[in-house]
């Protein structure tokens, strides 16, 4: 059995159950991920406001094709690449790059309708040439959240400079949604074939791609030319802190404006900091992770649905997500993450029940001791 994680944060900017093959086990699903910041914290300097956070990963590369690490989209999405649809925080869709989008009756063709007067940071202009040719690189990406949207797109086109028909093999209610995600970056035409894409990044943003010193930090810069409302900061520094108790520490001792994320050793902290600081606020934001268990019904055991049953009803989902989230998290048989996809989380068939899991293990012929699950933590981001 392995767990498997992943996560996403904005950090800036505007910002199944089917028994077959391996089943699902879900045991907690991540409601939010926890933000510390000094309330009305912000460095100034005589080049304007600078605002600096810390966040627990490093990439290796800032190719959001071929490095599926949430650390390249944390500080990069929406503040130096942007995508052609955003998402608002109750999960609805609204046009970025795109100002809006037409759907066909058959739900077959897609045509989207370009915001004019963008520019890139390399001062070139934002036209449907670097739309069709983004989609059709991002088709070639070797990460699967920026290929797999277009494996049912089978034409992009331009119909004109502001105007781009996408044609799909079959309906896609999800095509629109993941456009807001990495399948959705845009960037200049011929921009891989010019650049090195692991160092060398260029969008639309309110933000500029800087300065990037390895194992220290990315320092990002006011975009003086991005079509929408300037940010109020013309500095923002995003430094790469592994260790949560340091970060922390940082926060307290006035290094960070906020911590970005708080996911592992530092839960134990968050709340005793805010609580014992007036001037630090936690705030909860909804998270997109979910955590599950994987069986593998080529082992014996696990073939009887009896087992895999006994198995959900001897989890206790919430004595799980106290002890590894603080009680930060909602427990969930679901894939889907509410702030993500609209869903009923509270769909749970399978309750807390250990004198049930002990009636179905012995069904299935299982006694005390005889059945023992042994399996490694993975987390993947």
């Amino acid at each position: 059995m392995t767990a498997s994680e992943a996560r996403d944060q904005e950090p800036v900017s505007k910002k199944y159950r089917k028994e077959s093959g391996m089943e699902k086990l879900l045991h907690r699903s991540f409601a939010v991920a926890i933000v510390l910041l000094v309330l009305g914290a912000a460095t100034v300097f005589a080049g304007g406001r600078t605002v600096t956070w810390s966040y627990s990963q490093e990439p290796p590369n800032w190719d959001y094709r071929t490095t599926g690490l949430t650390a390249v989209t944390a500080p990069l999405l929406l503040n130096v690449w942007e995508t052609l649809i955003q998402l608002e925080a109750d999960g609805t869709s609204v046009g970025l790059l795109a100002k809006s989008w037409d759907e066909s009756s058959d739900g077959l063709k897609v045509t989207f309708n370009l915001r004019q007067g963008v520019k890139f940071h390399d001062g070139s202009d934002f036209t449907a040439a670097d739309v069709v040719y983004s989609m059709n690189s991002n088709k070639k990406a070797s990460v699967d959240r920026t290929k797999t949207p277009y494996l049912n797109v089978t034409d992009a086109k331009a119909i004109d400079d502001y105007t781009v028909q996408v044609t799909l093999a079959k309906p896609d209610i999800r095509f629109i949604y993941n456009m807001s995600d990495r399948a959705g970056i845009m960037v200049p035409e011929g921009f891989f074939e010019a650049n090195d894409e692991a160092t060398t990044v260029i969008g639309t943003g309110p933000y500029v791609f800087a300065e990037y010193r390895i194992d220290q930090d990315l320092t990002m810069t006011r975009f003086e030319d991005y079509w929408g409302d300037k940010p109020y900061f013309k500095t923002a520094v995003h430094r790469f802190i592994p260790d949560e108790t340091a970060a922390i520490n940082a926060l307290l001792g006035g290094d960070l404006d906020f911590v970005a994320s708080v996911i592992a050793e530092g839960m134990d902290r968050v709340f005793t900091v805010s609580k014992n600081n007036d001037n630090i606020e936690l705030m909860l934001v909804p998270g997109t992770e979910v955590s599950y268990w994987l069986l593998d019904t080529n082992v014996e055991a696990f073939q009887d649905i009896r087992v895999r049953q006994a198995i959900q009803h001897g989890h206790n989902r919430q004595a799980h997500i106290d002890a590894a989230t603080a009680g930060t998290a909602t427990p969930s048989a679901s894939m889907a993450v509410p702030s993500g996809v609209a869903w009923d989380s509270n769909y749970t068939p399978y309750p807390y029940n250990p004198a049930k899991a002990v009636q179905l293990l012995e069904e299935a012929g299982y006694g005390p001791g005889e059945l023992v699950l042994d399996f490694p933590f993975a987390n993947v981001a």
